[in-house]
């Protein structure tokens, strides 16, 4: 039993202390002939060198802002105004915009920028139009979707024609839906170096730029009729305007009651009265029979003119009364209204004395 115990202890520990020598780095050395240490050897033939020589192909979006300038005109290509080309709330109307493409930009095909119209316009339909720089190349596409994002698509023209430039044309019209309150709108582009601010001055949506109305100051036996007039409702420029007021039979202006206001009007033509006028601005003639209020300087406000009228014969029942504003750059416009009053008999009370109820 003693001879076998003794191979336990030394045969079986001798192979285990020869393989430590020998055999494992046997297999550590073969791997770095085949499969292990080859990419630690060459880490980079295939990862960082790429990069350099190749840069990502895939498009990108261009951060910086290439839009130069912007115009807005109406349809027909003629700049809107405050004179004689006012846009409407719902006018169609053309952007011409400006881009330049710098060199430092390293733009590639397929590359891309995107902007967003203001919110002032609507696209009813999705636009898809070729992108062509200012000799007539085309350069790629751009598109507006109906949320008003335009994005400009380059093609490979770009690569080896750095430091272009051109036009890109969107053909629109206001969204009136966005244009609320005051009448004279600013409308904000995103240009290169600060948004450029275009002023408009909407024609609110007014039927007529004049109407009249008169009030009775009591329904029966009136003594005087309060009347009102709202005048260039439509704000356009006039030029020596004059107000003029004949009053009807019967009737007798009531001089101290005459008063004029500026009149605020909102895009939807909704009316409100402001502050009165000084009377440095206005030369007022008035007679028992005619009101004449001459404005002095040019002017594109509205106004309301107040004024009050007695009845002088009680015989006359219905007032028809007429005013009139004639300028030197527009035609004569005028508005009517026609007051009826009833005149009533006072009730008379009598009595008898009886004594026997008394």
């Amino acid at each position: 039993q003693k001879p076998a115990e003794q191979p336990k202890d030394g045969n079986t520990q001798q192979p285990a202390e020869q393989p430590k020598d020998g055999n494992p780095q046997q297999p550590t050395e073969q791997p770095k002939d085949g499969g292990t240490q080859q990419p630690t050897e060459n880490p980079d033939d295939n990862t960082t060198g790429q990069p350099v020589e190749n840069p990502d192909p895939s498009p990108k979006q261009i951060k910086e802002n290439i839009l130069t300038s912007v115009k807005l005109t109406d349809k027909d290509g003629k700049p809107f105004n405050d004179t004689d080309n006012r846009p409407n709330p719902d006018s169609a109307a053309n952007i011409d915009f400006t881009w330049e493409v710098l060199e430092s930009l390293k733009v590639k095909k397929g590359d891309y920028y995107i902007f967003q119209l203001p919110e002032y316009f609507i696209v009813h339909n999705t636009i898809t139009q070729p992108l062509v720089d200012g000799t007539g190349h085309e350069i790629g596409t751009f598109v507006v979707d109906l949320n008003g994002k335009v994005t400009m698509t380059f093609n490979e023209y770009v690569e080896d024609n750095p430091n272009i430039d051109g036009h890109l044309k969107v053909g629109t019209e206001f969204n009136k839906t966005k244009i609320k309150g005051t009448t004279e709108q600013k409308i904000p582009f995103p240009i290169k170096e600060q948004d450029v601010i275009i002023e408009l001055d909407f024609k609110p949506n007014v039927k007529k730029s004049m109407n009249k109305k008169g009030i009775p100051d009591r329904p029966i036996n009136t003594n005087q009729i309060n009347w009102t007039v709202e005048m260039n409702k439509t704000k356009d420029i006039l030029t020596n305007a004059v107000f003029q007021d004949n009053i009807p039979n019967g009737a007798s202006l009531n001089e101290d009651s005459i008063k004029v206001y500026e009149l605020e009007v909102d895009i939807n033509g909704k009316t409100t009265r402001g502050a009165e006028v000084s009377k440095e601005e206005y030369t007022l003639t008035s007679s028992s029979d005619k009101l004449n209020i001459a404005f002095k300087n040019e002017t594109k406000k509205a106004y309301q003119i107040e004024y009050a009228t007695k009845i002088t014969d009680e015989s006359v029942t219905s007032f028809k009364n007429e005013a009139k504003v004639s300028s030197k750059n527009q035609g004569d416009v005028s508005a009517n209204a026609t007051v009826t009053v009833s005149r009533g008999t006072h009730l008379e009370k009598t009595s008898k004395y009886n004594p026997k109820t008394q």
